[in-house]
């Protein structure tokens, strides 16, 4: 897929504070590096609660800026983690060899292409991963129209590619996206390398598909916990506000911690 050299219209949106790479000066409980993965139109600083919270628990944190604030295309953004952790399984922060991912929104979908290509995962957790894509409202569907045009000016590649996905099943340029053998060609005997995956959803989240059919084949062991029933709230808690909701932080400590 070829880029749009168009800067979005939705980046004049201000973005979080930065979050740096966050080091523990002594050794950390659990050896096993964290890796904080944001969504579309979001930045590294969205994860800051959990950030912090995670290195007071002991854990050494690590929370890369990708894609232009998510707004780039799927592939290349994936292409960009996928470097960034293999630098940090190989470097002395990764002397164990394995890295945990969280995944908001596309940071979910990006963590599991990085599973199928065999990355050393040792647990992931999606919340409110867009896997299956992001699936437009009748009142937006004309962002779709001429192969997502209007998409990708006003919010960018990324965001056109996720809605692509959960319209056709298939993203060009990420063939482990989609039915095997039908919709999208995952590599012959791709297999998930990761040893957890859980997902943390809500269920009125209808902003993105977060664990489609073809995903839940792959994946069959992963295990799936719902807001509404774990912090008591009847309508669980918006798309956007998930990663800084703290309720939301304190089961992903725990999730991370246990």
């Amino acid at each position: 897929m070829v880029a749009s050299r168009r800067r979005p219209l939705a980046l004049r949106i201000p973005a979080s504070r930065a979050v740096p790479a966050l080091r523990n000066s002594t050794s950390p409980a659990d050896p096993v590096p964290v890796v904080l993965l944001h969504g579309t139109l979001d930045s590294p600083g969205a994860w800051a609660p959990l950030a912090d919270a995670l290195r007071a628990a002991g854990r050494t944190v690590y929370v890369p800026a990708f894609g232009n604030r998510g707004t780039g295309a799927v592939a290349q953004s994936v292409a960009e983690v996928e470097a960034y952790v293999r630098e940090i399984v190989t470097g002395p922060a990764g002397s164990c060899g394995q890295v945990d991912i969280v995944g908001h929104s596309q940071g979910g979908l990006i963590a599991y292409v990085l599973a199928l290509r065999g990355l050393p995962l040792r647990r992931v957790i999606s919340v409110s991963g867009s896997v299956g894509g992001a699936p437009l409202p009748r009142l937006l569907a004309p962002l779709a129209w001429a192969n997502g045009w209007l998409a990708r000016v006003l919010i960018g590649d990324g965001a056109a590619d996720q809605v692509a996905l959960a319209r056709r099943g298939a993203l060009p340029g990420v063939p482990e996206l989609g039915e095997v053998g039908q919709a999208g060609e995952s590599p012959a005997g791709a297999k998930p390398q990761v040893a957890e995956w859980i997902n943390v959803v809500s269920s009125h989240d209808r902003t993105v598909v977060p664990w489609p059919e073809w995903a839940r084949r792959r994946f069959p062991a992963a295990r799936t916990i719902t807001l509404e029933e774990r912090l008591g709230r009847s309508r669980g808690v918006p798309h956007w506000a998930q990663q800084t909701d703290a309720g939301v932080v304190s089961l992903l400590v725990e999730l991370l911690t246990s």
